[in-house]
């Protein structure tokens, strides 16, 4: 009973180490992006820069940690507390999002999302995650929406928790191909935009591990 406690005391400690890599990892990432970008705030692609990679790294992804058991911060809240925590992250993610494409689209260059592939996957991913936070309203409000879709409350988690996390997965390709964009290769070298890449990947799969057995729980009660 003892060495089982051990193990899996062990294993908790590691989890939670693993947990602050990965936001040392976000936090590294963040400043490797808005670093350039800062020295010139008179360029509107500064704030394109900034506030996409602070919506996506820090807030998003931090709004889908915040559900590992592991969090030692996190379970000092109670369920209800949670789901507003995340909920707040999850909408300042998304306006930072938001804000952060408007230049893009607006102040550079008509139609500029449009042209390559970070910009098409960053414009679904803004859309995609948008929708998922009034899909989080209907979780919240899933009784109440019993007056107008007969879909059990699980249901809602299910679609909810799908398009979040679409949403992210593609915000973090956008960001993966953002890394080889001619603003990338003009003020980084091969090498930073490959470390970031490869970090930036195995941070991003780690903080959806306790998203993604969630999620299977979800569509095991939808099914069965």
């Amino acid at each position: 009973m003892v060495q089982h406690d051990y193990g899996k005391l062990t294993i908790n400690v590691i989890r939670f180490l693993i947990n602050y890599v990965v936001r040392f990892v976000f936090a590294s990432i963040t400043l490797y992006c808005s670093w350039m970008p800062l020295q010139d705030l008179t360029d509107w692609f500064s704030y394109h820069v900034i506030f996409c990679t602070i919506g996506l790294m820090p807030l998003t992804a931090e709004a889908l940690m915040l559900f590992a058991g592991d969090e030692l911060w996190s379970k000092q809240l109670s369920r209800t507390e949670k789901y507003g925590v995340h909920g707040v992250l999850a909408t300042i993610g998304i306006l930072c999002l938001i804000v952060g494409n408007l230049p893009g689209i607006y102040y550079i260059k008509p139609g500029f999302p449009l042209y390559t592939v970070h910009g098409i996957t960053g414009l679904v991913s803004m859309v995609i995650l948008t929708l998922s936070i009034f899909l989080g309203l209907s979780v919240n409000y899933s009784q109440e929406m019993k007056n107008f879709c007969s879909l059990k409350p699980v249901c809602y988690k299910l679609i909810h928790n799908v398009t979040g996390l679409t949403g992210y997965a593609v915000g973090i390709a956008s960001l993966c191909y953002a890394y080889y964009t001619d603003w990338f290769i003009l003020y980084n070298g091969d090498i930073s935009r490959m470390t970031a890449l490869i970090v930036t990947i195995l941070a991003s799969l780690w903080s959806v591990n306790k998203a993604l057995v969630s999620l299977y729980g979800q569509i095991k009660s939808v099914i069965f």
